[in-house]
């Protein structure tokens, strides 16, 4: 009787999702972290950090092709306590739900090799007539598509407890629990003079919707290694 119901749960789960438009999960079961040392971490050599690949997908279950404006901002997800990844935003919350805040380094990379990156792109762009070089610049690294009832990946490193120069410090208890989620944020407001003449085009041409709000995925669970 208990594999009944069990089985009767998940087929619930999984026809939920079918039903959805947009679903987005994460594959991984879970995510590893090495315990926090001590507050002088940064100048210990003993401190280790466990380097994850989180992969996650979006699905579209739906005959409408979207197009995603990914924002530079955190105001439709109302809250800061979140880490940039690679289409979307990853928040920690202990198990009372309170999502974990963190603390960024100061950080300038002011090698040459990327200054002749952003002076050619900005060369570039005056070509193209366009006013700024921000807009082509998240219409080509951050911003995708999804057709109809197509599956787009996503995959990220993240580094706990002690994350690189372009990823926040991330401190945890080990006597704790976490967990883990990728929230995808889209906003439409405005969004012709944000996106490159291609782009709307594109979107145009193909009937694609351009949209507009927070898709949570499923929250997995933070192991450390002990």
């Amino acid at each position: 009787m208990k594999n009944y119901f069990f089985l009767f749960f998940l087929t619930l789960v999984y026809s939920c999702k079918d039903k959805e438009p947009l679903y987005l999960e994460i594959v991984n079961k879970q995510i590893n972290a090495y315990p926090f040392l001590s507050s002088s971490y940064q100048n210990s050599i003993e401190q280790k950090a466990f380097n994850n690949i989180i992969t996650y997908k979006l699905v579209n279950n739906s005959s409408q092709g979207y197009y995603f404006n990914v924002p530079n901002d955190t105001k439709l997800l109302k809250t800061s306590s979140v880490i940039a990844v690679s289409g979307g935003f990853l928040i920690i919350k202990d198990m009372s739900q309170k999502e974990i805040s963190f603390s960024y380094r100061n950080y300038t990379n002011d090698s040459p090799e990327n200054d002749a990156f952003l002076k050619n792109f900005e060369l570039i762009t005056k070509k193209l007539n366009y006013k700024s070089g921000l807009v082509r610049l998240r219409s080509v690294l951050y911003n995708f598509y999804i057709g109809p009832h197509e599956t787009v990946y996503f995959e990220q490193s993240l580094e706990i407890p002690i994350s690189n120069t372009l990823q926040p410090n991330i401190y945890l208890d080990s006597n704790k629990q976490y967990t883990t989620e990728i929230l995808i944020c889209s906003d439409s407001t405005g969004i012709k003079d944000k996106i490159s003449r291609v782009d709307d085009m594109r979107i145009k041409e193909n009937n694609y919707e351009v949209y507009h709000g927070v898709i949570k995925s499923n929250s997995i669970p933070i192991k450390f290694i002990k």
